[in-house]
């Protein structure tokens, strides 16, 4: 790949870019492992077989990807401190409560959950326009979760390439 110059140095554009294509591979087979419950239950309702319409609700009333992003997110910043690269204290601090975050809301969805019915959160008669407000945390969550791990990765992935290219 080509170099872009600068004033006073070259930066190669390949290796961030390898980078950034690694830690999208990982993301995309970490949510797809993960999620692969409701891919199948998905994949059955497409089908026609059995009553996955009613498992795919259970899914979305149980906040399942909520709950994968919190083991993601989780993950990521356990690795981001266990890994070799030497990080500012504000980066672990960072770390930490990005975590705790996440955490924080999908617990906060929750207990919405428990002390209220599904069906009033969920209202069957809304149009595709106008989705319930959980969806919207659920969406912030995803999203945040999903950058957040693929910059980590990223850097991540960068650095052991800078480390071990010969």
């Amino acid at each position: 790949m080509e170099l872009m110059k600068f004033k006073a140095f070259t930066f190669d554009v390949s290796n961030p870019l390898r980078a950034l294509v690694k830690s999208l591979i990982w993301l995309v087979c970490v949510f797809s492992c993960g999620s692969l419950p409701m891919l199948l239950v998905w994949l059955l309702d497409y089908l026609g077989i059995g009553e996955a319409d009613k498992k795919l609700d259970a899914f979305r009333y149980e906040l399942f990807l909520p709950f994968l992003c919190c083991a993601i997110i989780g993950e990521i910043s356990f690795e981001a401190f266990l890994c070799k690269i030497k990080f500012s204290r504000f980066s672990y601090l960072f770390f930490g409560l990005s975590a705790f975050i996440v955490i924080g809301i999908v617990c906060l969805l929750y207990v919405i959950f428990f002390f209220r019915e599904p069906h009033a959160i969920f209202n069957n008669n809304t149009t595709p326009h106008k989705l319930p407000s959980i969806w919207y945390f659920q969406t912030i969550v995803i999203t945040y979760t999903s950058i957040y791990a693929l910059c980590i990765k990223t850097f991540m992935f960068f650095d052991e390439e800078k480390r071990y290219r010969p």
